[in-house]
């Protein structure tokens, strides 16, 4: 499968943020329609060290335990125990030390992304190609957005207006 999609600014930073949140290449592969070869070797280019595998001794084992309970998060155990966040939560889930909860998304980080593919479609159909959308639940998603000041009364407008399915009589 040749890559034909130019790697945007935007991209390693969605790279980046999906590292911190302790992403699988596989993971970022899919949210960044690329291959998984690609992804690693973009962390590669971008400088990212891939840390060897070392084994979990049974007192970091039960301090990670520990701290994960106590609500430590994935990137802080990352530096205690010098390891990378996505192998903190390989171990995590290995030893079913979960909760439902963490599987969730940051909720802000999907809205900012969502309202950026909003502002950087030129019309409607581009909006829910790239949102994957329909019409109804981004003009949803917008509302609730605004009613929960997300988004500026301007910002609603602009999108809003941009959005807008025109109407045309016949005869």
């Amino acid at each position: 499968m040749i890559n034909t999609k130019t790697w945007t600014e935007a991209d390693t930073i969605t790279l980046d943020r999906m590292i911190k949140e302790g992403c699988s290449n596989k993971m970022i592969a899919k949210y960044l329609a690329r291959p998984e070869s690609y992804i690693s070797a973009k962390k590669k280019t971008l400088g990212y060290n891939i840390k060897s595998i070392k084994h979990w001794t049974k007192e970091e084992d039960k301090e990670l335990r520990y701290l994960y309970y106590a609500g430590a998060t994935d990137e802080e155990l990352a530096i205690k125990f010098n390891r990378t966040p996505h192998q903190i939560y390989q171990h995590r889930y290995k030893k079913g030390y979960v909760e439902l909860i963490r599987y969730d998304w940051d909720k802000k980080f999907l809205q900012e992304y969502f309202i950026n593919q909003l502002k950087s479609s030129k019309n409607l159909t581009e909006a829910m190609t790239k949102t994957k959308l329909s019409y109804d639940t981004i003009k949803k998603y917008l509302r609730i957005f605004l009613k929960k000041k997300i988004i500026s009364k301007k910002l609603y407008d602009d999108l809003s207006n941009k959005f807008s399915r025109k109407i045309v009589k016949v005869g």
